[in-house]
């Protein structure tokens, strides 16, 4: 069974093809000229990341300046690369190394506060692990990096009702966050409109490179949606619940005032 792609796997591939296609080569016939076996044109537009002078081949047969070579070569580089989140016992195919590759992220939270918004404290205590922590520490990175992550997190106001010792700052980190330029916090009051129907948590990422990702929450793990029709739904349900929701103005009043 063959292991799903990377994402930079994927960004590269789809280059690749698109080039072959602008030229009317088919895939048997590029195989031939490059001396390729006839299945490998397909691998390398799929999940097989080219070595250095395959990619040159390619460019070269599909007619790209050699002045233009520079971005494909970094993109493969980027696909070849090691992620800085393997340090800490994850691959190449979960939630978080597209949360590091993404530029924005929409979150919808059912019954947790979001990952990036958590407090160490809060961390700790929901998963009591030092590791889970420095992971914790290392995502969060992304807020304030340039240029940073665009966060807009819906938040059931159940998540903030905790009587845990570390809520209370809990409430005022999500304040402080929801004041940052790229960050948009919004809280879902405990009666939500029938119209919003609340099945599970998810978030929608978004690629300056790749199409956009859908990551639900499912109890056989997180469900990596990519197809337009599957991730259309959940960004129909997300604008739905941005009108659902307190303003992200309200919002921050509401967390100042539980923390006063």
């Amino acid at each position: 069974m063959r292991i799903e792609p990377t994402l930079p796997v994927r960004v590269l591939g789809t280059a690749l093809r698109e080039l072959r296609q602008r030229t009317g080569i088919t895939q048997e016939e590029a195989a031939a000229r490059l001396l390729f076996n006839n299945r490998k044109i397909s691998r390398l537009e799929t999940f097989q990341v080219p070595s250095h002078h395959e990619l040159l081949a390619m460019l070269d047969l599909y007619g790209v300046p050699v002045n233009d070579w520079e971005p494909y070569v970094i993109m493969r580089e980027e696909a070849k690369a090691r992620g800085w989140w393997r340090e800490f016992g994850l691959d190449d195919r979960g939630y978080v190394p597209l949360e590091a590759q993404a530029v924005s992220v929409r979150s919808f939270q059912l019954a947790a506060i979001p990952t990036l918004l958590q407090t160490p404290d809060h961390v700790r205590a929901t998963t009591q692990s030092t590791k889970a922590v420095l992971l914790h520490r290392r995502r969060k990175q992304r807020l304030t990096e340039n240029p940073p992550l665009r966060l807009h997190a819906i938040i059931h106001a159940s998540s903030l009702d905790h009587t845990a010792p570390h809520m209370a700052e809990q409430r005022r980190h999500i304040a402080e966050l929801a004041e940052l330029d790229n960050v948009t916090v919004q809280i879902l009051p405990p009666s939500p409109q029938p119209t919003v129907r609340l099945v599970c948590s998810f978030s929608l990422l978004d690629f300056p490179t790749h199409a956009e990702i859908a990551c639900v929450d499912h109890p056989a793990g997180t469900l990596q949606l990519r197809k337009k029709t599957e991730t259309r739904a959940y960004t129909n349900a997300f604008d739905n619940l941005t009108t659902t929701a307190l303003s992200p103005e309200e919002s921050l009043t509401l967390l100042r005032r539980t923390t006063e």
